[in-house]
């Protein structure tokens, strides 16, 4: 059985991860890395699944294996790992964020507003005096 056919699924991985690190490039020559930020993490929080699933299934391959066959089981699981190692890495400076957490309170450059202050801030309204009842009231 070729090598193509047996590990389809591999092959698929390795083409898919080069399109996705090209996506990546482009997404950063062209400045729209901020706008593609979510869906750039989400596919490289994927293909890290992926990428060390094959390490886990090519381990067994190694341990089956002799001579060739082996040796290229390990240095496709080295490539798992450090491209999997690579993509930790990209998720975690594409998903920091420069915005202000909401557990981090309110920021600190004057614009935060509480209630008290937008309340003191509006144009006073007439004071609306309640007018008597009148004397007598229509028969019903």
């Amino acid at each position: 059985m070729s090598c193509d056919s047996a590990y389809r699924y591999q092959w698929w991985l390795v083409v898919f991860n080069a399109a996705a690190q090209i996506g990546v490039v482009l997404s950063i020559i062209t400045d729209t890395l901020e706008k593609h930020r979510i869906g750039i993490c989400s596919v490289l929080a994927v293909l890290t699944v992926m990428l060390m699933d094959n390490a886990n299934e090519f381990v067994t391959v190694h341990d089956k294996a002799s001579g060739a066959l082996a040796d290229r089981a390990t240095v496709f699981i080295a490539g798992c790992v450090l491209a999997a190692m690579m993509h930790i890495i990209l998720i975690f400076a594409f998903g920091r964020t420069n915005a202000p957490a909401a557990t981090q309170g309110p920021p600190t450059n004057g614009t935060y507003k509480t209630y008290e202050n937008q309340m003191a801030e509006r144009p006073v309204q007439e004071q609306h005096l309640a007018s008597p009842p009148p004397s007598s009231y229509p028969p019903v």
